[in-house]
């Protein structure tokens, strides 16, 4: 477990699209929260609380932000995909891409012809 001493600069940088859909204590938590997700190797609720070893808060205050947090799923979302549209690496295209998924086929033989 890496311990964390304060919020990373990737989300220090990106948190910021997202702020106008908490209230400032819940955006306190939803950067700690993210920044679990991304290092934790346990990503309950109390693993991603006990990364953080300064600044040590109890676990039901990171609960809280889900439970009890008036945020808007939707206003989150909407943030989400507004910073998806403003890099161009992640902008939609007008040109789609059809991926398909045949994991799940029965597969046969030991060779598959024009595979790659």
């Amino acid at each position: 477990m890496v311990p964390l001493v304060e919020i990373p600069d990737i989300v220090q940088h990106d948190a910021p699209f997202f702020a106008s859909v908490f209230s400032s204590k819940a955006f306190e938590q939803f950067q700690r929260y993210i920044s679990g997700l991304i290092v934790s190797e346990n990503k309950t609720v109390d693993g991603i609380n006990r990364l953080f070893v300064r600044n040590v808060r109890n676990q039901r205050s990171l609960n809280r932000l889900f439970t009890e947090s008036p945020f808007a799923v939707g206003a989150l979302n909407r943030c989400r995909l507004a910073v998806l549209q403003s890099l161009p690496s992640t902008q939609m295209q007008p040109k789609g891409v059809l991926s398909l998924d045949d994991t799940l086929l029965t597969h046969y033989g030991q060779h598959f012809h024009k595979i790659a």
